[in-house]
């Protein structure tokens, strides 16, 4: 096993730990249409949810959920401020394997509270790197993308044939 301080250094090591796990992070947010407390909002709900499971059901979805802003406040940490306003204005998100952003964007679009113009959405590819869901992440990613071993070569990722940082 390296030790943690001769890691740091090792450029070859850090690389061959990255993920480079290619998804896509699809953020929701609401319009001014958007109330579950109707009828309609409860319908939308439970499509949205049907629809999500189906993803899973597929084996598409990597992980999803709302965010609850409501509670950040009381969190806040020295330094780490929620106030400060999120990185992306978003009521939730979900984690897909796509073959493109194209066909993520196609996927997202038929989210029921979109479809209704209850929500908007914005798409980003999402490079998982670290933590103890590369592996499944990996294997969504896979079964929709393939694996991509050109993702994450940033310059520091480089290594020559000894190993070292090029």
């Amino acid at each position: 096993m390296t030790s943690q301080a001769s890691r740091r250094r090792d450029t070859a090591v850090i690389f061959q730990r990255m993920g480079r796990v290619r998804l896509f992070a699809v953020f929701m947010r609401p319009t001014a249409q958007y109330d579950v407390e109707t009828e309609r909002g409860r319908e939308l709900m439970l499509d949205h949810l049907d629809w999500l499971l189906d993803l899973e059901d597929e084996g598409r979805l990597f992980a999803g959920g709302p965010f609850r802003a409501d509670r950040d406040k009381d969190e806040e940490q020295p330094g780490c401020s929620a106030s400060e306003g999120p990185v992306i204005d978003a009521g939730g998100v979900f984690v897909i394997g796509a073959e493109s952003v194209e066909e993520a964007r196609l996927i997202a679009a038929r989210e029921p509270f979109l479809r209704a113009g209850w929500r908007t959405c914005t798409v980003r590819t999402w490079l998982l790197n670290e933590g103890r869901a590369v592996p499944v992440g990996r294997q969504v990613s896979e079964d929709f993308h393939g694996a991509d071993p050109t993702l994450g070569t940033a310059s520091w990722e480089r290594v020559d044939e000894t190993g070292k940082g090029a």
